[in-house]
């Protein structure tokens, strides 16, 4: 299902590549979480009507995605600390309360 998504992604990322709006600060990408949530009822409707239907069905995707964009920020880093917390007790004693 990424893979699929990602493929519908590409003609919307690079038609926003393409036409730079003046307004925006930052360059901007389509948003894949929003695009996957977006796509997971739509795929296996892909698969199950004619032609014409499928290209409704891509038009309106494109421009769902084409409105779920965010902005690309380069330059950002951040430490992510991913620091486990040691357990109290054992996953075979836990406590009641």
């Amino acid at each position: 299902m990424k893979n699929l998504v990602s493929l519908f992604g590409f003609p919307v990322n690079d038609a926003l590549v393409s036409d730079p709006t003046p307004t925006r600060q930052y360059d901007c990408q389509v948003n894949f979480t929003q695009a996957l949530a977006k796509c997971k009822d739509l795929i296996p409707l892909l698969f199950q009507r004619s032609k014409r239907k499928i290209r409704l069905i891509l038009d309106a995707l494109f421009a769902i995605l084409k409105k779920t964009i965010e902005p690309i920020r380069s330059g950002r880093k951040y430490p992510q600390n991913h620091r486990v917390a040691s357990r109290k007790y054992y996953l075979n004693f836990k406590p009641i309360a």
